[in-house]
């Protein structure tokens, strides 16, 4: 009673601090009633006790007592130890002792890495990420906002941090708070990326990352630091949602629209503009040496008929031991034929221009062969955060007919520059004229410029390559 009473006094002091006295009175009122008859209990208890001490108590039992026999026990090794104790020395060496795990702490001015701990310390490893972003992520991200690889780092962190703590406690402890803490830590990491990326790319405020947060009402996050954390989180997507342009196309899926971030970014940006120039200039030097090469062709085929022309056929004799003649036929070696022949089978390669004709998909096709890094590492992060930490899919997963990606495009594989494990691709299903069978032209006396010279036939789509199908909307499989 005692233990339950301190207990709850630790609970209305704390609601003291809160609320103003006389409230604290109106809502406390049952419960400190409770506790004046509570100790008034416990008091005349122990004056109970304490007053039946004489009674209890029968002082002619002392009288029998022995205490020399009962003292008399033989307790070698007792005595021994004692006696040890004595002839003791002190020693100042180091000790050899080795903790198993150290307690993990992470600097304010780093962020968290390599908390991959073992056994029951996992659990602290994880509280220690997530008590590092709770106190110093906010100040982190203000020194660190403008560094060209604070997006990549973030990223990589919520990667690591998500699939680390998921593994943990989504399959071992399952407790709704260590899971709550999970959702909530794992948006911040994404808010400060996009705070980052905001900052970086200020145009990219004008489109909505599609990033729907109805789901954490289910979250069980029992400290009001928490709460405040959360309000603070939802209120920034909301303002981010709220300030994006009306009918800004998709971030995600509206590949080489006019308006799109790809195409906004390439028309105010220099280096874009210089390598689609340079993607034109070489293709332009390429396709007029397609077409010298077809005049060529063309000059080799008329030489050709011409020669042939000029010539008769050639006829061998053969003799026929049966009947023992002669006779005339066409010989199969004639000079006339075959020059007629090597006119025939003379072919020419197309030449297929390697951006589209529509100037809107070539500059965002461009934008992808080189995007930026901190955007790339951004949309990657964001699509992360929709798929594993909120768990939205792809209703249509149908997989691609067949894969030709823009890394490996012919005329534009050796500008591609961008990072090697970008999850978000440009793939089409149509397959590039020049890679084939059409690619090959015959009868050059008949073709013209336009049928050797032709347009970019690929169509292509965002492409997630971790899920290995195109991006289309996404849905919410479940609450949080």
């Amino acid at each position: 009673m005692y233990v339950i009473s301190a207990k709850l006094t630790s609970r209305l002091q704390k609601l003291r601090k809160l609320i103003s006295g006389r409230s604290f009175c109106l809502y406390t009122k049952d419960a400190l009633a409770l506790l004046k008859e509570t100790r008034s209990w416990i008091t005349t208890e122990i004056g109970n006790f304490a007053n039946s001490v004489d009674d209890n108590i029968d002082m002619a039992l002392l009288a029998s007592l022995e205490p020399r026999n009962d003292l008399d026990i033989d307790l070698p090794q007792l005595d021994g130890f004692i006696e040890k104790i004595f002839r003791r020395n002190r020693q100042s060496g180091i000790p050899d002792f080795h903790p198993t795990s150290e307690y993990l702490v992470f600097s304010e001015h780093e962020l968290p890495i390599d908390f991959h701990g073992s056994g029951e310390y996992t659990y602290f490893y994880l509280a220690a990420v997530e008590k590092w972003v709770e106190d110093h992520l906010a100040s982190w991200i203000e020194q660190h906002i403008s560094d060209n690889t604070t997006c990549e780092q973030l990223q990589r962190l919520l990667k690591e941090y998500f699939h680390h703590a998921n593994s943990i406690y989504s399959t071992v402890s399952n407790i709704p708070q260590s899971l709550s803490t999970m959702y909530l830590t794992a948006m911040e990491i994404w808010i400060a990326c996009d705070k980052c990326a905001c900052k970086t790319y200020p145009l990219l405020r004008d489109f909505d990352p599609e990033v729907d947060l109805f789901s954490f009402q289910s979250l069980s996050l029992p400290l009001k630091s928490q709460l405040r954390r959360l309000f603070t989180a939802e209120a920034y997507l909301q303002s981010r949602r709220n300030n994006a342009r009306v009918g800004a196309p998709s971030l995600y899926r509206d590949f080489g629209h006019s308006s799109s971030f790809a195409v906004r970014f390439f028309d105010g940006s220099s280096e874009h503009q210089r390598l689609l120039s340079d993607i034109n200039q070489d293709a332009a030097m390429r396709r007029q040496q397609k077409c010298h090469e077809l005049v060529m062709q063309k000059q080799l085929h008329n030489d050709l008929m011409a020669r042939s022309d000029q010539r008769s056929c050639d006829y061998e004799e053969v003799y026929n031991r049966y009947y023992d003649s002669t006779s005339t036929r066409h010989a199969s070696w004639c000079e006339k034929c075959s020059l007629r022949s090597q006119a025939e089978k003379l072919q020419i390669e197309v030449h297929e221009w390697p951006l589209s004709s529509e100037q809107a998909i070539a500059k965002a096709t461009v934008f992808e062969l080189k995007i930026p890094k901190t955007y790339s590492h951004w949309r990657d992060a964001t699509i992360f955060l929709l798929m594993k930490v909120l768990s939205f899919t792809y209703p249509d997963t149908e997989k691609p007919r067949k894969r030709y990606a823009l890394s490996s495009q012919n005329g534009l594989h050796r500008y591609w520059d961008s990072p090697s494990d970008r999850r978000i691709n440009l793939v089409s299903e149509i397959k590039p004229l020049s890679g084939s069978h059409y690619r090959i032209k015959r009868g050059v006396a008949f073709l013209q410029e336009t049928d050797v010279c032709v347009d970019n036939a690929l169509r292509y789509q965002y492409f997630d390559s971790f899920e290995d199908t195109f991006v289309n909307i996404l849905r919410s499989t479940r609450q949080v």
